[in-house]
């Protein structure tokens, strides 16, 4: 169970709410320590003796009372506990009155609103955010619910302003993003009723809206929205937006080294960031500056030019030169700002330059671009290497479901392979048994890209490494379920068929995990036969029992394998189908191969879908039994 402590000079009614409010929304521990006639030892000995996962404090009390501890008591707490790095929450009777101590990670306010407090608590125990959607157009409203829900929040909605004031008073989003032109209250009313309500303004408010004129972007950053995005947009911008501005209610926030030897400008820079939940370290030259970047690889450094010992672009220079540092932006805050200095500065890669005077609008600004921007290039880095591993995975995967083309005087086999995305979820084999007689093996796992892959291969390696055995396909399933049980989640599953052909005795024997019924195709008669057997699909649950089936065959028949890619291929919400499918065979079966019938069938799934977007990966597996 997590474990919360609760700071404050002595037990009352609204400690009690808190405990209560705590266990109810975050399943907390809660142990109270008074402090009355206790000291900072004490408190501090009693913090060390648990991990502690929060911490709410009570800061009128901390505030009013003169008492041993720091002034700035959440950074006393972190420089003294050892054991455990907790969520500091400032608790007071003032509403706001937590904004004063911006080194807190998060603050709530009596009377106690529980929607507040859970959505604190939440934030603590990184569980998912909430975000707000006030958009009339239903399908913006979708397509970006779709989005957010995909990257793990949670998504409330909203159709107009005074319908978002409802959830925003009974749910507490952590962040909103609104359109502007809407019914009943439009964006602009919305975004400043907020700003003017000090439990409300916390939520930061992202404007997204056609409107891209600069009056209508001015207005809406005048009344207290954080950014503004016009449309049509980039969801991924949207993401790296919304990951901004909720991480300063965060345990990491972002550190910025402010650099200057000027104490009255560090004192300037440092309280504009720090209401702005941003975690701020000084140095008073550029030498002090380096060491403390290479200790604390901060998220921005700021820095100014004429500084004793090392100036501004040698501080640059040495911070560009050092593998830990080079990404850092840096902003330069001088008045040095000639086209030439400028010119320097794109040479030593600064980020950008801020003329001083400056005002707090202007250095918060590009403080928040460049954090974003740096967090877009962290997310295109991350998606080219996982795109250069996935063609490597596709590559992979290439030779180990290789095109199966045999034909000699034993079998004839063919396979058909086309996979929705770079890595698939379907996988197939033919192996040569120890009595020479083969297994056919179709097999689809739930899902797609790199988990499925991964369960495809791993499954294919539990069944080839079975065979050896001579089991029935029965009791491969069985061995190949009991291996995912234990080697994958619970949401992880496979559907498999295996098919045993007894070329000596002419039949074949058969067992399906939740399979779709395969085809026995009989050449002489023209006909189907369903082949069906019991058996859920594997990795489900431990103990399955699978079905061993038998049917004769006659030489010249065709063992159709496949996947539900095939009859469930699209166009335009209509699906391909058992019944196209078995048209198909019996138009073309009676005078074809296995090799032939394949590409037949490949050609008549493709004519259906036309160029309608694949959602699922093709398999065939087509055997001619000789």
């Amino acid at each position: 169970m997590k474990q919360l402590l609760l700071i404050t000079k002595e037990k009352n009614n609204q400690i009690g709410k808190l405990a209560i409010l705590s266990k109810v929304h975050g399943d907390l521990h809660t142990t109270i320590f008074e402090l009355i006639d206790k000291t900072n030892q004490d408190l501090i000995k009693s913090i060390n003796q648990n991990n502690w996962d929060i911490i709410l404090y009570d800061s009128d009390y901390l505030n009013e009372t003169s008492n041993d501890f720091e002034k700035d008591f959440p950074s006393y707490l972190r420089s003294n506990i050892t054991g455990s790095t907790p969520y500091i929450v400032s608790f007071s009777n003032i509403e706001g009155a937590g904004f004063s101590t911006p080194s807190a990670d998060n603050y709530i306010s009596f009377p106690i609103v529980p929607s507040i407090f859970k959505s604190v608590i939440y934030r603590a125990l990184g569980k998912s955010l909430r975000v707000l959607v006030v958009e009339d157009s239903k399908t913006q409203r979708i397509i970006l619910r779709q989005f957010i829900k995909e990257r793990g929040y949670e998504v409330l909605e909203a159709e107009n302003g005074k319908e978002a004031l409802d959830i925003i008073d009974s749910e507490c989003p952590d962040i909103i993003i609104s359109d502007i032109e809407m019914p009943e209250m439009d964006g602009f009313e919305l975004t400043q009723y907020l700003s003017q309500h000090k439990r409300l303004k916390r939520v930061p408010i992202l404007i997204v809206s056609s409107l891209s004129n600069s009056s209508a972007i001015k207005n809406a950053l005048q009344k207290g929205a954080v950014d503004y995005v016009t449309k049509p947009y980039d969801v991924d911008k949207i993401h790296q937006k919304i990951s901004h501005y909720t991480a300063k209610f965060s345990k990491n926030r972002k550190t910025i080294l402010v650099v200057d030897d000027s104490p009255l400008i560090i004192k300037l820079i440092s309280m504009t960031l720090h209401t702005e939940r941003y975690k701020v370290i000084s140095a008073s030259n550029g030498k002090e500056g380096i060491e403390l970047a290479l200790k604390i690889k901060p998220d921005i450094i700021t820095t100014d030019y004429n500084m004793p010992e090392m100036d501004g672009w040698e501080f640059c220079r040495k911070l560009k030169d050092n593998e830990s540092t080079k990404d850092i932006p840096i902003i330069m805050i001088t008045s040095k700002s000639t086209d030439l200095d400028k010119k320097i500065g794109r040479a030593l890669k600064v980020y950008d330059y801020i003329t001083k005077p400056f005002t707090s609008e202007s250095l918060l600004s590009t403080i928040n671009t460049a954090l974003i921007e740096q967090l877009a290039e962290k997310v295109r880095k991350e998606k080219d290497h996982l795109s250069q591993e996935m063609k490597i995975g596709n590559q992979v995967q290439q030779q180990i479901l290789s095109d199966i083309h045999v034909s000699n005087q034993q079998i004839s086999a063919k396979s058909g392979w086309i996979p929705c995305k770079e890595l698939s979820g379907d996988f197939y084999d033919l192996i040569e048994c120890s009595d020479n007689n083969h297994l056919a093996i179709i097999g689809d796992v739930s899902g797609k890209g790199l988990p499925a892959s991964l369960v495809t291969v791993a499954s294919q390696a539990c069944l080839r490494g079975q065979t050896m055995h001579n089991q029935s396909t029965g009791q491969l399933l069985h061995g190949l379920n009991q291996y995912l049980c234990i080697s994958t989640k619970d949401e992880m599953f496979l559907t498999c068929f295996i098919a045993k052909i007894d070329h000596e005795n002419k039949f074949l024997q058969y067992s399906s995990a939740g399979h779709n019924e395969m085809i026995l195709f009989k050449k002489t008669s023209n006909e189907i036969i369903d082949l069906s057997a019991n058996g859920l699909p594997c990795g489900m649950f431990d103990e399955c029992e699978y079905d061993t089936k038998q049917v004769s065959y006659d030489k010249g028949d065709i063992l159709i394998l496949y996947t539900d890619g095939v009859t469930e291929a699209e166009l335009n919400k209509s699906q391909y189908g058992i019944e196209r499918l078995y048209e198909t065979i019996k138009e073309h079966g009676p005078s074809s191969n296995s090799i032939e019938l394949n590409q037949k069938i490949l050609d008549s799934v493709k004519g259906f879908v036309s160029s309608y977007p694949q959602s699922d990966d093709i398999t065939l597996l087509l055997v001619d039994l000789l």
